[in-house]
């Protein structure tokens, strides 16, 4: 081991704690100060140009059931403080093909915000779904930069199975060879025997095998099939139907060997690199099919069979070992895997090259670097640590005679965190890496303590919650605290918090399991293992830290820019494509709360914006623009509209569905959902009344009197909607909202579509006509030739008229089958429709009495006589969700339903006061119980706490009341 060697030289500054350290003695003396500067310079710049934000959403429970509402306390922080660069977040859902099937934009103050996803049933059917959620400002950083969280939305219904899965494989040397076994009941816990089923495997999506299949007397499947020789392990699913009723089924990950399948190993020399000849440590991962780690032994040997090292996981199939590989020589693990041996080659050692080591892990408040080159150099190289998006450490150096630079840096220049040492070479790209992890215990100190040991059922209970600094200070925090029921929700323990997630996962490319452990107190004995399980976590997972090579390039212009506030901007160009610039721009909103009128001045690049806008969470603006006669001026507008991103997230680990392999915890809680579900939530409000469902609200229909007859509304194009067609005319975005309207002329047989355009419409005797359009209350049409439904004949079917009199002037007619015609004037509807766009329009309903009317709401509210406007522009930003309260019953009356909540309280924004207190009151169950409490939060000062808590609820503690 070479002797270590203090640098003489540190140089600190205070903006950013930066330190250049250059190293004498046996090593030659490094002085370039200057260039190491400017090199920080420029990443100083791109840090300003490019600062990452993090995000992370905090829910109120693992898993969810169809109906339920699912509650979220959202972060968005910027080196781990409050962002200033975001007003907005945007929180999607996703289905299990990747389709988002719900958005979310939260409102967010001081880097905090709230939420909630409604699962309704008839929305968001029983699937594996995703949580996305971002900024506008970090899509500049990629998709891998999001918030993603995965959890499986539950329904238990008649036509339910509860499957227990045991497939396996006999066969070592085949491991395509797969023994089927799987276990089926139904939703009462009653045995599926003798049932034929159709069994179908898949690879992502695509069919590779089909059977059918009986159960047995037990209620078990079995068989035997083989895989395709080139079939992926990993993206494997299997769906099991029923013969006679094929919506009866079940979609799960299929894993054909179990926890006892194949493995991916992989091997990542610390540093980057292996070098020959120079003391190495390697770290590896073993991964099952599922792409859970699989802890492992193994020996390392060389191209003659003997042994060069051997090597054993500590933690979820992750450790590391040392290796002094010897150039030309080949190495390879051997490892028993599923009964059999299997090699797998370790990277090939650099004949030349430099090893990179550090020890954050044996010396308590430093780090040991250690440099060491395989051959003589005396180049300049320099050290740099990085940490947070910002540099805290800088050191030139030169290899000493023996070719190694060693030196020690002091903990306490970082904040807690991942912190990056790279070595540059004189080139300034990036030579090796490493990553550590910095522990200043410097998290906040949150303890939640129920007021009293047990509370009875329907009892009002309170939890008093105190945080501290490390050294006992008290602390304002805020903080969210979920309160559920042990006997429905089953909280994992190592689950990602606010602490593993923003200090470790939100650092870290891809999948991390149990985030949480690495932070655990609960048992102190394991604290230096689980130091050292974290450190061979990033030796072992990619980082998504600044990349060096950025500092040879100029700095570019982001594409996403930070939604700061809410803003209404743009760019006026004029009919040459040229910048329209001293346009007076005016922006008109009107809603139920706020009413807007402002303007301001286009300027020599045609922007123009609008700043600091009121929050409303259902809006729409109009841009005008005037000339300096305050007259409409004409020029093309263009505004900055909110763009999603449109990549599908590829997550390694899939969640199998809520009735695979389950236990009774999650059981209860799926079927008391059902029945929460069908108690419309189980409560009654305080002081009596009819109890209303949760989610699923259903607007009366608007009735008016519509051409001298009383219509029923049966279908609508919103505000929203027109304002998203554009330019798009009002014909075209009918046939594209209404599938069956076309345009059936009396000589033409012009038929867009035979589809209804909605379930109410009934035909009887042929199909029902437009009779009128009214916009703005005026009738601009005469009997038009747009029809709805079925049409035999090619031309407009009215029905039967036995009088033969038709509205307006048109003759009356009879076709082949009997019925009444008309040719119709059509000309006035369609000209009208046509020349009008989304953007001209507020609004078109469709009304049915003995005929269907169209009325249309125009922006310029001139009615027949509305031309399209030009110099204006209408914008309706995405739909802003306002924070709402979650509901916890007061049994302050008699109530007979059960209360089966899961959740018994969330409440995501509890502050503390100056002495570091808090207190949250609730009302508990009907049942005896016993309650988890979970709290998370934050300073807003880069420190966070978690802490988890428990209360007692029996029906003795009731009686004693």
């Amino acid at each position: 081991m070479k002797k270590l060697y203090q640098p003489l030289l540190c140089y600190f500054l205070p903006v950013l704690m930066l330190a250049f350290s250059t190293t004498q003695s046996r090593a030659q003396q490094a002085t370039d100060t200057t260039g190491i500067k400017k090199l920080l310079d420029k990443a100083e710049a791109w840090q300003k140009a490019f600062a990452p934000e993090k995000v992370y959403l905090n829910f109120d429970k693992p898993y969810y059931a169809s109906g339920d509402t699912a509650w979220i306390k959202a972060y968005v922080l910027m080196d781990n403080k409050a962002s200033t660069y975001s007003s907005k977040l945007y929180v999607e859902l996703l289905n299990s093909s990747g389709k988002m099937v719900q958005r979310l934009v939260l409102p967010t103050a001081n880097g905090l915000a709230t939420g909630y996803f409604p699962l309704d049933a008839k929305t968001i059917p029983e699937d594996s779904y995703t949580v996305r959620a971002y900024t506008n400002w970090q899509q500049n950083f990629g998709p891998e930069a999001f918030y993603y969280r995965q959890f499986y939305v539950g329904k238990l219904g008649g036509k339910t199975w509860l499957v227990t899965e045991q497939n396996r494989n006999d066969n070592p040397a085949d491991t395509n060879h797969v023994q089927l076994a799987m276990r089926f009941t139904d939703a009462k816990g009653l045995l599926l025997v003798t049932r034929r089923l159709n069994v179908r495997v898949l690879e992502n999506n695509k069919p590779l095998l089909k059977n059918e299949m009986s159960t047995g007397i037990d209620g078990t499947l079995t068989g035997a099939f083989t895989l395709p020789a080139k079939a992926n392990h990993r993206a494997l699913s299997i769906v099991v139907e029923d013969a006679g009723d094929k919506e009866q089924h079940i979609t799960f990950p299929f894993y054909p060997s179990g926890t006892n399948g194949d493995i991916d190993l992989q091997f990542m020399p610390e540093g980057g690199t292996l070098v020959a000849g120079i003391y190495n440590k390697v770290g590896f991962k073993a991964i099952g099919e599922d792409g859970l780690g699989r802890d492992i032994k193994a020996t390392v040997i060389d191209s003659k069979g003997e042994e060069a090292a051997t090597l054993q996981s500590l933690h979820n199939g992750m450790g590391s070992f040392v290796l002094v590989p010897q150039a030309g020589e080949t190495y390879t693990a051997k490892v028993m895997v599923n009964g059999r041996e299997k090699k797998y080659a370790l990277p090939t050692a650099k004949a030349a090259g430099m090893g990179l080591r550090v020890d954050g892990v044996t010396h308590g408040d430093e780090l040991y670097v250690y440099v060491t080159s395989n051959t003589p150099d005396d180049k300049r190289y320099t050290l740099i640590a990085r940490s947070a998006g910002k540099v805290y450490f800088g050191s030139a150096f030169k290899f000493n005679a023996d070719n190694f630079f060693n030196t020690r840096i002091k903990k306490e220049l970082f904040p807690t965190g991942i912190i990056s040492l790279t070595i540059l070479g004189s080139d300034n790209k990036p030579l090796n890496q490493r990553n550590v992890f910095i522990d200043r215990h410097d998290g906040l100190r949150v303890s939640a303590t129920p007021v009293q040991d047990a509370y009875g059922t329907k009892d009002s209970a309170a939890i008093n919650l105190h945080v501290t600094d490390k050294a006992g200070n008290p602390v304002q925090a805020n903080l969210s605290v979920a309160v559920t029921d042990n006997a429905q929700i089953k909280n994992a323990v190592s689950a990602d918090n606010i602490q593993s997630h923003m200090l470790l996962a939100s650092e870290l490319k891809g999948y991390i399991e149990e985030p949480a452990w690495y932070f655990s107190t609960e048992n102190d004995a394991d604290s230096k293992l689980k130091e050292k399980a974290l450190d061979n976590l990033l030796l072992t997972q990619g980082w998504q830290g600044f990349d060096w090579s950025k500092t040879a390039a100029a700095i570019p212009t982001p594409d996403y820019k930070p939604e700061t506030d809410i803003s209404v901007s743009g760019k006026l160009t004029n009919f040459f494509g040229k910048p329209a610039r001293g346009v007076k721009v005016m922006l008109l909103s009107k809603s139920k709360y706020n009413n807007l009128l402002t303007d301001t001045l286009s300027d020599n690049e045609g922007r123009f914006s609008f700043t600091r806008l009121p929050l409303m969470d259902t809006v729409a603006y109009l841009v005008k623009l005037h000339n300096g006669k305050d007259k409409t001026a004409a020029a093309d507008i263009a505004v900055d509209e909110f763009k999603p991103t449109t990549t599908k997230p590829t997550l390694s680990y899939r969640p199998a569905p809520w009735n695979m392999n389950t236990d009774s915890t999650l059981i209860n809680y799926i079927n008391w959902a059902n029945q929460r579900n069908l108690a419309n939530d189980g409560f009654v409000p305080p002081g009596g009344g009819k109890v209303l469902k949760q989610v699923d609200i259903t607007a009366k229909r608007k009735i008016r009197m519509v051409g001298g007859e009383f219509g029923v509304e049966i279908a609508n194009i919103t505000e929203e909607e027109l304002i998203a067609a554009k330019k798009m005319s009002a014909m075209d975005l009918i046939y594209k909202k209404f599938p069956g309207f076309r345009e059936d002329r009396m000589y033409a047989n012009d038929i867009h579509s035979r589809v209804g355009i909605h379930p109410d419409i009934q035909f009887v005797n042929g199909s029902l006509m437009v009779q009128s359009i009214i916009a703005d209350g005026q009738d601009v049409s005469n009997p038009a030739s747009l029809v709805t439904g079925e049409d035999y004949s090619g031309v407009i079917a009215t029905g039967d008229d036995p009088t033969g009199n038709l509205p307006g002037n048109a003759p009356a007619e009879k076709n082949a089958r009997g019925q009444t015609i008309t040719h119709g004037d059509y000309t006035l509807m369609k000209e009208y429709l046509n020349r009008l766009g989304g953007e001209d329009i507020k609004s078109i309903s469709m009304y049915r009495g003995e005929h269907l009317f169209l009325t249309i709401t125009t922006r310029s509210g001139k009615g027949a006589n509305a031309v399209p406007s030009l110099g204006t522009y209408a914008y309706r930003p995405p739909f802003m969700q306002m924070p709402r309260q979650f509901y916890s019953p007061k049994y302050t009356v008699k109530n007979t339903l059960p209360d089966l909540r899961s959740t018994i309280h969330w409440e995501p924004n509890v502050v503390t006061d100056p002495s570091g207190n808090a207190r949250v009151s609730f009302y508990t169950a009907d049942k005896s119980s016993t309650y988890t409490i979970i709290v998370e939060g934050t300073d807003m000062q880069g420190h966070f706490g978690v802490d988890k808590g428990k209360i007692n609820v029996t029906q003795a503690a009731s009686s004693v009341k």
